[in-house]
């Protein structure tokens, strides 16, 4: 019987070898197609966005009549959400790392509520229990909200009737025995974020299985069941954990931990500062897109600079001044007839002295980079007009200029 069933494997062997390279190459396939999907909504939404952040810019110093400064500080927060979504569609695409800031979690929640009280039924009733003290965390921004709002909606639609939607902050303590089978979770300070509902309940044979990629409950077309699967990759990247508790009839609810940020991680208070200084300087500005051209022209040149303009490296090759002082060159990684590294490489045997910014969106590149020294850096898209003012004067007043 033995001998049977091994040359029963023998025979088979072969077809399942095949077969295995066969899923393999189709995921293999999916990858790089929803890659390069990421990659061009990315590209092509990151120009608008940057239009956004520099118009609202523009806005704040001198906000139009009858438009209230609170709307417009609504722009910048959605511009700003939508240029960390946008950041993240790139890095997939190009598997560019992401870089976990301090979050206070209270912040976070409490601005996504026009968006989650937009996101439910009038039969949900959407109330936030927010800790009165701080709720800081090591994450990146866009992932917790995604995990926020996936868990919210999942809520939603386990209450068909309607419900309460309750989603709370609080700081917790665990010990050796609180986190023993919680890994990676070590004994400390944690953020706790729980998201309760009161509808269905969810059954054992299911919550055994809830956290699988594609597994899914709903109905074909309506989940693709990666929500959940996801929200799980990201907490424990964060060094935390998610957890359900459910019961038929009763409702469930998702608790996520994080762990407390230290001192030295808490962010800066935000605050609506001056724009930075300006200066006289001479910067050649190589963008093919004409909205981003002008708009950030128009920004140099009010801070004082002197902006020689092009829409492509053979321009810009015949726009840089034939005598005098070029200090900057501002150009995008990849032009039409070329690249950027090719012009600066071709400009800086010119004026010995030229220093060089680009601009692009893909920031973390090996190849580029590679090319960065004291006197080539990056600006990543999409950026704001503070951002580009600061940058660019950073960069000029920098001690490792070469002389």
């Amino acid at each position: 019987m033995k001998l049977h069933h091994a040359r029963l494997l023998g025979a088979t062997e072969g077809n399942e070898v095949l077969r295995a390279n066969a899923v393999r190459h189709e995921v293999d396939v999916a990858r790089l197609q929803s890659q390069h999907l990421g990659g061009l909504i990315g590209h092509d939404f990151e120009g608008d966005l940057l239009e956004v952040r520099q118009l609202h810019s523009s806005l704040v110093p001198s906000p139009v009549a009858d438009v209230p400064a609170e709307d417009v500080r609504q722009i910048l927060r959605g511009g700003r959400r939508a240029a960390a979504l946008t950041t993240q569609l790139l890095a997939f695409g190009r598997k560019q790392p992401r870089s976990p800031t301090a979050l206070e979690l209270n912040a976070v929640v409490a601005n996504l509520e026009p968006l989650l009280l937009h996101s439910m039924r009038e039969d949900v009733r959407l109330d936030l229990q927010l800790s009165p003290g701080s709720c800081t965390v090591t994450a990146d921004e866009v992932q917790v909200e995604q995990v926020i709002m996936n868990l919210a909606l999942n809520s939603r639609d386990a209450m068909p009737t309607g419900g309460d939607l309750t989603i709370r902050t609080c700081i917790v303590s665990l010990d050796e025995a609180d986190v023993r089978d919680h890994p990676p979770l070590r004994p400390g300070r944690f953020v706790m974020v729980s998201v309760s509902d009161t509808g269905e309940g969810i059954d054992e044979e299911t919550l055994a299985h809830l956290f699988e990629p594609f597994f899914t409950t709903k109905e074909q077309g309506k989940g693709t069941g990666m929500g959940l699967a996801s929200a799980y990759g990201i907490i424990k990247q964060c060094g935390g954990f998610i957890e359900v508790t459910s019961e038929l009839g009763r409702g469930s609810t998702f608790t996520f931990y994080l762990p407390v940020a230290g001192p030295a991680a808490l962010p800066a208070v935000a605050s609506e500062s001056p724009l930075p200084d300006g200066g006289s300087e001479t910067i050649l500005l190589v963008e093919d897109e004409s909205t981003v051209r002008g708009i950030t022209a128009a920004a140099l040149g009010k801070a004082g600079y002197q902006v020689l303009l092009a829409d492509c490296a053979s321009e810009a090759l015949l726009n840089a001044p034939p005598t005098g002082e070029l200090s900057l060159l501002l150009t995008d990684v990849v032009l039409p007839d070329g690249s950027g590294p090719e012009l600066a490489d071709q400009l800086s045997a010119k004026y010995p002295r030229l220093l060089v910014l680009f601009i692009t969106a893909y920031a973390g590149d090996p190849g580029l980079r590679a090319r960065l020294d004291t006197t080539h850096e990056v600006l990543e898209k999409p950026f704001g007009q503070k951002d580009l003012l600061g940058r660019v004067r950073r960069f000029l007043d920098s001690p490792n200029q070469v002389s």
